[in-house]
């Protein structure tokens, strides 16, 4: 299994273990559901988070690409697209749906403790693995590209160059 199919299979473990835990705690702690307008929310975060995922994935496409590679991998640094306003747009839409999962679920564990524990994880998984396995792939180029764009959340107003 290569090491692209190795993480999804690990991010759908850590999701499907913190629903089951959220469910849980929800039934022990006998904590209320989430209403209708919240839940609706959740949907509305979920169906960005795929907008940007998508976006995230085009541009890698499209940009990143030059020889066929195994899904995610690229042999191109991607500056450009989605990738001009933040570093990892792919991450901040498994940011997304993982709030907006915890939202349409329903579930106050989920919303309240899992998902800042799996958003964490993502966050810690993106600056100790993703981050140093760009620069050494990319080297110099990666590193003036971290000083213009954010990680995660676009800026307001974009750096000049």
């Amino acid at each position: 299994m290569d090491k692209m199919k190795k993480r999804a299979v690990m991010w759908v473990t850590f999701l499907t273990a913190g629903t089951i835990s959220a469910l849980f705690l929800d039934s022990i702690l006998i904590l209320p559901s989430l209403n209708i307008y919240i839940r609706s929310v959740g949907a509305v975060i979920i169906i960005i988070s795929f907008l940007l995922l998508r976006a995230s994935g085009r541009a890698l496409k499209k940009y990143g690409m030059r020889e066929k590679k195994s899904f995610g991998e690229t042999d191109t640094l991607v500056t450009s697209g989605i990738y001009s306003y933040i570093r990892h747009p792919h991450h901040t839409g498994i940011m997304l749906f993982i709030i907006g999962f915890g939202l349409l679920l329903g579930s106050m564990s989920f919303v309240l403790v899992i998902a800042p524990i799996l958003v964490s994880l993502v966050i810690i998984f993106v600056i100790k693995v993703e981050e140093p396995e760009a620069i050494r792939k990319f080297g110099e180029a990666y590193v003036e590209y971290s000083r213009r764009v954010p990680r995660f959340i676009p800026r307001l107003r974009r750096k000049e160059q």
